[in-house]
């Protein structure tokens, strides 16, 4: 039935990342928004967000180019 359904396509997996990296950058806006600014946490989450954001770039790139 899985097969037969093609849930195992390429581009379900990328969406399904997509949607993964999108609900991740959301909740990290959320927690940036409670650190003290210039406090340690807040760069190193800032820094895990810049990541998160270029490779959901890169996928919505891939999917748009």
């Amino acid at each position: 039935m899985h097969k037969k359904l093609k849930l195992g396509l390429a581009r379900y997996k990328v969406i399904w990342s997509l949607e993964k990296a999108y609900a991740v950058m959301q909740e990290l806006d959320e927690v940036i928004k409670t650190l003290p600014q210039g406090s340690s946490d807040e760069l190193a989450i800032l820094r895990l967000h810049v990541e998160l954001t270029r490779e959901f770039r890169a996928y919505f790139d891939y999917l748009t180019g």
